[in-house]
């Protein structure tokens, strides 16, 4: 409950702050920006939980070891399918605001990209979540959240007062990460250590960045 109570308030809290610091045509590009580049999220929250989860929580009955190695095999594929998704939103979300909406709504285009890179920790820890559930671990889910919500309302005025909208917008892309290390931390401790995993997931992740500017590169010539 606590956990819900937390991610809820942080998840809304960057529109409350930024509804005071911004003019209401600005909040309406960045709310658009915000959706946009949301869907990644959505479809990773919503597979972490609908089948992560159940399919995790069914070889909970194994030695930690095995546990681990099953946990991970599917981790893996989860962050690979993951890394292609964010890495298309990158290159393309702004091509999709420039084509979808007009000329007003245009400032969104550089805002989608930087809000895409940072759902890259939050795929990660959203994959690792159902092991932490499993195990009967969801104090980790809590503090993490209380955190996250902590780190978002101190840092997105601070941003936005030295770097204005872009120091903001990358506040909020980088909110959780608190989230993301207690994730780890508790992951460590509990026997399904994920960091070498992340570390590996996360170069394959900027090759695909690289890759994606490449052609891009090669495109416009």
């Amino acid at each position: 409950m606590l956990s819900t109570a937390f991610y809820f308030f942080a998840s809304q809290a960057d529109r409350l702050i930024l509804g005071r610091l911004i003019s209401f045509s600005m909040l309406g590009v960045y709310g658009i920006a915000y959706s946009v580049s949301d869907i990644p999220r959505a479809i990773i929250n919503a597979f972490a939980q609908r089948v992560g989860y159940p399919f995790i929580a069914r070889m909970v009955h194994l030695p930690i070891v095995e546990f681990r190695k099953v946990f991970l095999r599917y981790r893996l594929r989860a962050l690979l399918a993951g890394a292609v998704m964010l890495c298309l939103m990158v290159h393309l979300g702004g091509f999709l605001i420039i084509k979808m909406y007009d000329q007003r709504y245009h400032a969104a285009s550089w805002m989608v990209p930087v809000l895409a890179l940072g759902l890259w920790h939050t795929l990660m820890y959203a994959t690792t979540m159902p092991a932490l559930f499993s195990l009967g671990k969801s104090r980790y889910s809590a503090i993490g959240n209380a955190a996250y919500s902590i780190a978002v309302v101190s840092a997105i005025p601070i941003a936005f007062h030295f770097f204005g909208m872009f120091g903001a917008v990358v506040a909020v892309a980088a909110g959780d990460l608190p989230l993301y290390f207690v994730t780890v931390a508790g992951a460590s401790r509990e026997g399904v250590a994920t960091w070498q995993q992340d570390l590996q997931a996360t170069g394959i992740f900027l090759a695909f960045l690289g890759l994606g500017a490449g052609l891009r590169i090669a495109l416009v010539r």
